[in-house]
């Protein structure tokens, strides 16, 4: 069994764990395959149902059975430790965990998104430090999905059931009347969240304009 750690927003994370109607889908762009046939067809106008079925294959995430890992971004109660100088003779610092979990010393942002204000334990030159996902610890990870289907589409190929399973709408509905007026662009059927909630995280480099081929994963929590 293959385990790929994957990146989750905070929003997305909050979709995760909904028990009522929690995100089981997730959308990603294609990249380079390292198949020249295949990366050709990519960038190009269409591809058949055999170019899509053996790209599926070579998902980079994994197949029906692997997992995946999600990481996603905390907050740690780190103890912070000279590291040296910088060039123009400015001190510098690292930031170590202090603690764990079990502590209070990690908060998952999905859960809190201000910066904490209650301190654990006090002791000196201990700060609250914003950790992105992407370098979060094995130990931290409290998310573990299952793949259960890989496919290959263009991303406006989604239909109004998948993009319910991405968590469009609840997204879309945890949002203040304000938020939604500002990223607003049309119906508000899921393809129409969809479309806002993949601009609000994708926008300034895949918007949803560019129609791009993705990898289209469904998945089941198997550990929280």
């Amino acid at each position: 069994m293959k385990e790929t750690p994957i990146l989750f927003s905070a929003p997305m994370v909050q979709r995760l764990v909904n028990r009522d109607n929690p995100k089981t889908q997730t959308r990603r762009i294609i990249k380079d395959t390292g198949l020249h046939a295949i990366d050709e067809k990519i960038h190009g106008v269409e591809m058949s149902s055999r170019t899509r079925i053996a790209l599926a294959a070579h998902c980079p995430y994994g197949q029906p059975g692997d997992r995946l890992i999600v990481k996603e971004a905390t907050w740690q109660w780190c103890k912070k430790v000279p590291n040296g100088t910088t060039k123009t003779g400015r001190k510098k610092y690292s930031y170590r965990l202090h603690g764990g979990v079990d502590t209070g010393s990690v908060i998952y942002c999905a859960d809190h998104p201000q910066k904490p204000v209650k301190e654990p334990h006090t002791e000196p030159e201990m700060v609250w430090k914003y950790k992105s996902g992407r370098y979060m610890q094995r130990h931290l990870v409290r998310i573990i999905l299952e793949i259960t289907a890989t496919g290959v589409q263009r991303l406006q190929e989604i239909s109004e059931e998948d993009a319910e399973a991405e968590g469009a709408m609840g997204w879309w509905n945890s949002l203040t009347r304000i938020q939604q007026e500002e990223i607003y662009s049309g119906g508000r059927g899921p393809v129409g969240a969809f479309l806002d909630l993949w601009d609000s995280i994708n926008g300034s480099t895949h918007p949803w304009a560019n129609n791009d081929w993705v990898f289209a994963l469904s998945f089941k929590r198997v550990k929280a």
